[in-house]
């Protein structure tokens, strides 16, 4: 299935409303996160960069069952627009760092470390939304020009934050997120409500969390939705899959710029070694479309092998070209795999535990 059959098959223009303010959302979560480092590098050094995506991944790590279970009895409505509101908060108090010149690494980290907590809320409710916005029939080719979204976010977003680096508007790259922030949200408010509703009988006000009645009761939902996710062979498989996934795909970033210096093209080379990832992925997510309307699972292992034969092509070739092929088809397997195995995934899961499934998927997948 081509591009524009995908775009062709669905038909629901709140889908293209979504894909749209993903887009830019992914844009600007580049644009944000290549910006913090320089900022970071400039203002604390190396250490402070490695520290950074420590600090990043806290929240998922340690706050999923809380997010998940406020996901799955909350109002997904009202927790977009807290989240979006929070994210823009520590969008504008990176602003004042800069335009105040404070110099303090930890300040950052807090605005970033805010940003992280909105992350844990936001990415797990448009998980559980996008099956809402189309039929089953039409949820891979979404997820799909999801993927495909994502892949130009990666090429279009750090190309961005270059160009507010090389003239000197760091804030401006902040201001420029916020402002993306509050498109999404307004979005997502768009979209028709009947997307966000719950089970009414489980929603609850977030201050009647911290009963103690509420407290043993949340544990142990939160206890028989992780058996049943462990007990589906589906569900297990699947995460087992993006687990080596993106345990390949985060090397990947870490090893080209040692790639570089090993084939001695200097740093442009991180440039051209990462548009090979990212024209790799670009075909890779159109492919995983295709395969994906044949089937799901041929799909995903395809991905998969595929991915582990590239880094073995990677791991013995010495000719710069073929490290160059070898960093696209690693782009290309590990997004032909990507968008089957979300489906097989959201096919698998009931919206009143979405939550809490995505949630725990998020923090498997950032350990």
């Amino acid at each position: 299935m081509s591009l524009f059959e995908n775009i062709y098959v669905i038909r629901n223009k709140n889908a293209y409303y979504y894909l749209g303010a993903n887009l830019l959302s992914m844009i600007g979560d580049w644009v944000y996160f290549v910006v913090v480092t320089a900022v970071l590098y400039k203002t604390g050094g190396l250490s402070s960069v490695a520290l950074l995506s420590v600090i990043r991944q806290i929240p998922f790590i340690l706050l999923v069952p809380v997010a998940g279970v406020i996901i799955d009895y909350y109002s997904r409505r009202k927790l977009v627009f807290i989240s979006a509101i929070v994210s823009a908060l520590s969008m504008l108090g990176l602003c004042f760092i800069l335009w105040f010149n404070i110099s303090n690494v930890w300040v950052i980290f807090l605005c970033v470390l805010v940003n992280a907590l909105a992350g844990t809320i936001s990415r797990p409710i448009q998980m559980a939304v996008m099956p809402k916005l189309v039929d089953t029939k039409s949820l891979l080719s979404l997820n799909t020009l999801s993927n495909v979204s994502g892949t130009v976010a990666l090429i279009v977003g750090p190309m961005l934050a270059s160009l507010f680096l090389a003239i000197h508007h760091n804030s401006v790259a902040f201001l420029f997120n916020l402002m993306v922030v509050l498109v999404l949200l307004s979005v997502m408010l768009l979209l028709p409500r009947s997307i966000y509703e719950i089970n009414a009988d489980s929603e609850f006000e977030i201050s009647s969390m911290f009963s103690f009645k509420r407290v043993l009761r949340v544990l142990k939902d939160w206890k028989a939705v992780f058996v049943d996710f462990i007990h589906n062979d589906v569900m297990l498989t699947v995460l087992m899959f993006l687990l080596v996934n993106h345990i390949v795909v985060g090397a990947i970033w870490v090893l080209i710029p040692e790639m570089t210096r090993v084939t001695s093209v200097g740093s442009v080379g991180i440039g051209y070694m990462n548009t090979a990832v990212g024209v790799g992925s670009v075909v890779g997510a159109l492919l995983g479309g295709w395969f994906g309307r044949k089937s799901l699972k041929v799909s995903t292992i395809t991905g998969v092998i595929g991915m582990g034969l590239s880094v073995f092509l990677l791991s013995v070739t010495n000719s710069l070209f073929m490290i160059y092929v070898s960093f696209a088809l690693i782009g290309l397997f590990a997004n032909i795999s990507d968008g089957p195995m979300w489906t097989i995934l959201q096919n698998n899961t009931d919206d009143s535990n979405a939550g809490r499934v995505y949630s725990s998927i998020d923090s498997f997948t950032v350990l």
